[in-house]
């Protein structure tokens, strides 16, 4: 484990509760064991490795501060639950604004886009998006289904083949961009329209 890995694991526990902090442990073994499977560059594997523990660094923020950064940075936001994912990028860059690498547009990106999906999402992307659904505490009937699911179409990838290694992540992030759709509107709850671009945009991918 490299110094900013193992000092992340650290720094974080200041801004996440236990539960939430145990959250992004797995996320990140999650995201791990999909750089191996689908055969991540080093680099990749690093980005997608810094983006899974910085992925929920505002979850614990309370909502005036989260607002008040908001207004601050002139992000917008669609919905309360999608806040933390608006938030993340500028905390990130200031707090760790000294330490380029946790900065990175690649690594601003996967946390930028894990809960709802986003335009032309990366390998890394989609593998944040996916982890953060599928890692190994979600006991959600829907998350089990896609952790087996995706985990057995992983498992059937050959080493270094890129094109497959895309397509099974675009059609990763489908199903769970699907899931969440049906459940949002079994809910009766409101559907950030960047869910439903990601699943229209994961579908093409498939095409191609």
């Amino acid at each position: 484990m490299d110094d900013v890995i193992a000092f992340l694991k650290e720094d974080i526990k200041k801004y996440e509760s236990a539960e939430r902090y145990a959250h992004s442990l797995k996320v990140y073994d999650e995201c791990m064991w999909y750089a191996e499977k689908l055969s991540l560059s080093d680099d990749e594997r690093r980005t997608l490795g810094i983006s899974a523990l910085l992925h929920d660094i505002t979850k614990d923020m309370s909502e005036n501060d989260a607002r008040a950064l908001c207004r601050e940075c002139g992000v917008e936001y669609t919905t309360l639950p999608t806040l933390h994912q608006d938030t993340a990028a500028p905390f990130i860059k200031k707090v760790y604004g000294n330490i380029p690498e946790l900065c990175a547009p690649k690594v601003l990106s996967a946390v930028s886009k894990h809960t709802t999906g986003g335009d032309g999402m990366t390998l890394c992307d989609m593998l944040l998006y996916t982890a953060d659904f599928t890692e190994q505490s979600r006991k959600y009937e829907n998350c089990v289904k896609a952790r087996e699911y995706i985990h057995s179409e992983c498992e059937k990838i050959k080493k270094n083949d890129r094109l497959t290694s895309e397509k099974t992540a675009a059609r990763a992030v489908a199903l769970i961009s699907k899931m969440t759709i049906d459940y949002l509107s079994a809910k009766g709850r409101r559907i950030d329209p960047r869910t439903s671009r990601t699943l229209s945009q994961m579908e093409e991918l498939q095409k191609e």
